[in-house]
């Protein structure tokens, strides 16, 4: 099916359409399809489509390619199954969601969530389901909405990226760069994996865990904690774990997880502080002071430290 010049729409009827054009026939030359009124289901080619729901609750799929997608009047759901592609949603009127499958979904979200407009709520469904930042510096700030169930994970993607995270439980991972990730309220968890970066944490209300993973990660902290607000636990997770100490970095409490876990650390006069029966150092199979001078530091009470 050839448009040819000029803006064409492949436009449905004023009943309930189903539209899928995931199978063909090949569209040239469209630049939209429409569903027209009534509730239409509209299932997107493997390219790049911009779909109308128009009037009614559509639902709608913009397959693998780089969608627009715009449910128009009516209570609209977006389909996503597996990484759908980067997709820019605009919901309308109505109270909008975007619905993930069974499978393991990824939903793309850029800076400043320009890509969400209009949708009330976020639903990953069964899977492993992630939102994903791009691979600049991007600010997600999901405290205002829209709201999130079923997602397993908010990923920064690359770059120096700023989360916020909902008044719910959130697992925030800034990935590559440095990031400034914000839990606000419920329980957080901040997944650090490998050496992502030197990173500020904000746990806000809550219990609050920054958490490695299965393989060998680093987890920086600065002088005095300052990059740990309103953490109550770090957890290195299975795997090698490296605690990076710079200078007079406060007494904390260390697990390592499985795996050979060290607390390194720097070139400059580090002090790392231990309690009575090294009970703060759990699962630490070793210590590196680096070079400068370096100290194990007990508390003010009777400590045995063997």
């Amino acid at each position: 099916m050839d448009g040819g010049d000029g803006y064409d729409t492949l436009l449905g009827s004023k009943g309930d359409d189903v539209l899928d054009f995931s199978r063909g026939p090949k569209l040239d030359g469209i630049e939209e399809i429409d569903g027209g009124r009534g509730d239409d289901t509209i299932i997107g080619t493997r390219g790049d489509d911009r779909i109308v729901g128009n009037r009614g609750d559509d639902t709608i799929t913009g397959g693998s390619g780089d969608d627009e997608l715009l449910g128009g009047r009516g209570d609209d759901t977006f389909l996503v199954r597996g990484n759908a592609g980067l997709d820019q949603y605009d919901g309308g009127k109505g109270d909008d969601l975007i619905q993930g499958s069974r499978y393991n979904d990824v939903i793309q979200v850029t800076d400043g969530l320009d890509n969400l407009e209009s949708i009330e709520a976020i639903d990953g469904g069964d899977g492993y389901d992630t939102l994903l930042g791009s691979k600049g510096d991007d600010v997600l700030d999901f405290s205002e909405g829209p709201a999130l169930k079923n997602i397993e994970e908010i990923d920064g993607g690359a770059g120096d990226d700023t989360i916020i995270g909902t008044k719910g439980d959130d697992h925030i991972e800034g990935n590559v760069g440095n990031d400034k990730l914000f839990g606000g309220d419920g329980n957080d968890t901040f997944k650090v994996y490998g050496n992502a970066g030197l990173d500020q944490y904000d746990g806000g209300d809550g219990e609050d865990l920054s958490q490695g993973t299965r393989d060998n990660d680093v987890i920086q902290v600065t002088d005095g904690l300052d990059n740990l607000q309103s953490i109550e636990g770090i957890d290195g997770g299975d795997g090698n774990d490296t605690f990076k100490v710079y200078g007079n970095a406060g007494l904390d409490q260390y697990d390592g997880g499985d795996g050979e876990d060290l607390i390194q650390g720097t070139r400059y006069n580090d002090v790392i502080q231990v309690t009575d029966g090294l009970d703060n150092l759990q699962s630490i199979e070793g210590i590196d002071g680096g070079d400068g001078y370096d100290t194990l530091l007990g508390s003010k009470g009777d400590d045995v430290l063997d």
